[in-house]
């Protein structure tokens, strides 16, 4: 579990770095685009992304399940519908 947030807040880092460097750029604070862009944290953010790709492209193409496949797995008719209630 730990590492499933781990993963996800550290692969936000290089987007967030995006962010604050696109308004910077704009009213042309190049060093400040620059170091925002040029941090630690980004480059970790990089190398998870390319670490989780295999992962996130493998998960992509798995078949989703949705409600008609889940009916399919329900064995049990009427008689237990009031047991979760």
């Amino acid at each position: 579990m730990m590492a499933c947030y781990r993963n996800a807040s550290l692969l936000m880092h290089g987007a967030l770095a995006a962010t604050d460097a696109a308004p910077a750029l704009a009213v042309g604070q190049i060093r400040a685009a620059a170091a925002s862009l040029f941090r630690r944290s980004v480059a970790q953010s990089l190398w998870a992304l390319i670490e989780e790709t295999p992962k996130m492209r493998r998960l992509a193409r798995r078949p989703r399940r949705t409600a008609a496949s889940d009916e399919r797995l329900y064995v049990g008719g009427s008689s237990n519908e009031g047991a979760e209630a």
